[in-house]
């Protein structure tokens, strides 16, 4: 988590101004699927991370729910996702 919160200021810093940032990750409750991703929670994003993170970017599209994933034999089936779309100022 330290490290995240450093990496995503760097992000939004190297976005030119009108760039875009593209971002979709597991959820926590994605703990609740076998269909892949991280098992430490630590290592799973919400919608409410990703605004606190990249503060100074403008929001975009934001979502947070399940979908299906067909990725190949490590990500199949149901997840719950967060996807986010910012621009930089």
């Amino acid at each position: 988590p330290a490290l995240r919160a450093v990496a995503h200021r760097r992000l939004a810093g190297a976005l030119r101004p009108g760039g875009w940032l593209i971002l979709e990750a597991f959820h926590p409750l994605q703990l609740r699927h076998t269909s892949g991703g991280p098992k430490d929670a630590a290592l799973l994003y919400t919608l409410d991370l990703l605004r606190a993170d990249f503060a100074g970017l403008r929001e975009e599209l934001a979502f947070e729910g399940e979908v299906v994933l067909d990725e190949g034999p490590g990500h199949q089936g149901t997840a719950h996702v967060v996807r986010w779309l910012a621009q930089a100022p």
